[in-house]
């Protein structure tokens, strides 16, 4: 409880106690939790979007959805996406591209991706059959894939912190990841049974779940891949941005031909 009490307190702006023991290693330690506090952020944002869509319309409650959701974590991982982006889309050399992610100004591209995440996720909760479940999953679906694009991967700069680049281990990435597949799961086979109330459906959305994870694992390992070819290794912007392209991601497939 207190190596989660400490991931949560640095993963969100959800307050913690000041007086915790906080130990080499706690952090890393931590991703396992990761799967967890994504499951918490989403269950609080859909709480509040049930008790918003009562009396505002769906556009609005989705809207205020997504900003609970930015307000607890400070808009953490979408930083790290827009860092990204503007480095590794500034056509520069290596060292220029770590640069311009350590830079606190956002550019262009940006501005870009940030604007296109906001609207990717507006629209695909919107469009949902299920949306309360929609964005009870969502950040699942982010931090689950985390440990995977750290694991024994290689920090790019000379100085700087990257706390779960390399640092990880394979069982806790798997344990990370294997929460995130059940929670996925489990919420696959509730939303179909939501609409069709049968063994079949409920069945099918657990496997769906399992497809939909598989899924996810293979775009992590594509994206860790790519950026490490564009800056020789992966920091924790990189990671950031990982979380917010795989909810990207996971609400894509959720949407085609009205899986939900």
């Amino acid at each position: 409880m207190r190596r989660f009490l400490i991931t949560l307190g640095f993963m969100t702006r959800i307050p913690v106690s000041q007086t915790l023991e906080y130990r080499e290693g706690d952090l890393e330690k931590g991703i396992v939790w990761f799967p967890i506090i994504g499951l918490l952020l989403g269950a609080i944002a859909a709480i509040l979007y049930g008790f918003f869509s009562v009396f505002l319309p769906k556009e609005l409650a989705v809207i205020l959805a997504i900003l609970t959701n930015l307000c607890l974590t400070g808009a953490f991982h979408l930083d790290g996406l827009c860092d990204t982006v503007d480095g590794i889309y500034s056509a520069r050399t290596k060292e220029r591209m770590l640069e311009i992610m350590k830079d606190s100004h956002i550019g262009t591209n940006g501005v870009v991706a940030l604007v296109l995440d906001l609207a990717w996720k507006y629209i695909g909760i919107y469009y949902s059959r299920v949306p309360m479940l929609t964005i009870l999953l969502l950040p699942v679906a982010g931090k689950m894939i985390q440990g995977i694009l750290g694991y024994k991967a290689k920090y790019p700069r000379k100085e700087g912190l990257g706390l779960f680049v390399g640092t990880v281990t394979r069982g806790r990435i798997w344990i990370c990841y294997g929460i995130g597949v059940m929670f996925l799961s489990v919420g696959m086979s509730v939303m179909q049974g939501v609409q069709a109330r049968t063994t079949a459906h409920l069945l099918y959305g657990g496997v769906l779940g399992i497809g939909i994870s598989l899924v996810l694992l293979l775009f992590a390992i594509w994206f860790r891949k790519y950026i490490e070819k564009k800056i020789d290794g992966i920091t924790g912007d990189v990671m950031g941005a990982g979380s917010e392209l795989s909810e990207m991601v996971f609400l894509l497939l959720l949407n085609i031909n009205g899986i939900l």
